[in-house]
């Protein structure tokens, strides 16, 4: 199951006008290419024109960028790292704005029963190598992470035993804290805060429980993304009720 949701925003150098023009390239896995949506992406197609995936409607409401998602490229791998170098291996040298997520690992880890710790450390280390692989590939960009949600409050998530989401609830707000947020004075980053966004648990903008936006929710991702590759975002909560759903 590949996941996404996450996006922190990083300026990498360049100065960007307020409406954003250029090539705007998605890395990342399912949400990007619109499942959870009522037309998802086909495969292998990187412009995705027509689809409801929320980097396609980003694109629809600002024509000027032209699209490359690198979610409908399935890929092969250990989870996040392999998979997003893989895609970043791909996309062009010269892309403005770069969005980049996925948290299936996040889930997996709290399913097998990994520490806390060790989660964090992983994730930390794919980032980071992210990171550096985007900048090296495109040095001018512009490139935004959004933060994890708190999966262990979506409905998706209920069937599990409290341990496991209460375990997962620790590693999300963990994750979140302690490598993502972070990211906005470590590289100059702006972070989108989907964990303390009361709208990330609507389920009107969720897909059966979620984990993916609907056609709602992606028309929502869309629009706050777009607002960063133009300005600054707020700075994200270190805390939250958002971030404590699960008692």
């Amino acid at each position: 199951m590949r996941m996404l949701f996450f996006i922190a925003l990083l300026a990498l150098g360049t100065c960007h006008p307020l409406s954003p023009s250029g090539n705007y390239v998605f890395l990342g896995a399912s949400d990007g290419n619109g499942t959870g949506t009522t037309v998802p992406c086909t495969y292998n197609d990187v412009h995705c024109i027509g689809g409801k995936a929320w980097p396609v409607q980003l694109v629809v409401h600002e024509p000027s960028l032209t699209l490359y998602d690198y979610g409908v490229v399935p890929f092969e791998g250990n989870g996040f790292t392999d998979g997003v170098r893989a895609e970043v291996d791909q996309m062009p040298a010269n892309a403005q704005y770069i969005t980049l997520g996925t948290f299936n690992e996040l889930i997996r880890d709290a399913l097998t029963g990994v520490p806390v710790a060790t989660a964090v450390a992983n994730y930390r280390s794919g980032v980071y190598d992210i990171i550096a692989a985007a900048r090296k590939k495109a040095p001018g960009a512009r490139v935004v992470f959004y933060n994890s949600p708190n999966w262990a409050a979506m409905g998706f998530m209920a069937s599990q035993p409290q341990a496991v989401r209460e375990l997962l609830q620790a590693i999300v707000n963990a994750v979140d804290v302690q490598v993502l947020n972070p990211l906005e004075k470590l590289t100059n980053a702006t972070i989108l805060d989907l964990r303390c966004d009361p709208n990330t648990y609507n389920p009107a903008n969720l897909d059966a429980g979620g984990p993916h936006p609907n056609d709602a929710g992606a028309a929502n991702l869309a629009t706050l993304v777009l607002s960063g590759f133009s300005g600054p975002l707020p700075t994200p909560l270190a805390d939250c009720p958002q971030a404590h759903l699960v008692p």
